[in-house]
């Protein structure tokens, strides 16, 4: 079990929720959500999204030259607006 901030309180959780949100169908990747919403670690933020009840989608989108998985996170459309 995860011990997640509160979507009302965290200013992290709320900058990525916004950023779902505006970005509607796009999403973000997690290195965009890092980049625009300054975290090291989009992975646990969806995770606490989702732990306060917010629907996020993870797709897998490609490998890079790497051998990084790149993931593109979406909101979906019927989460409540507490912001």
């Amino acid at each position: 079990m995860i011990h997640a901030a509160r979507l009302e309180s965290s200013e992290r959780l709320q900058r990525i929720y916004k950023l779902l949100k505006e970005r509607g169908p796009i999403g973000a990747t997690t290195r965009e959500i890092d980049r625009i919403c300054d975290t090291v670690c989009a992975g646990s933020g969806v995770a606490e999204l989702r732990a306060n009840n917010k629907k996020v989608r993870a797709v897998f989108e490609r490998d890079t030259e790497t051998g990084r998985r790149v993931f593109r996170y979406f909101l979906d459309e019927y989460n409540d607006d507490i912001l």
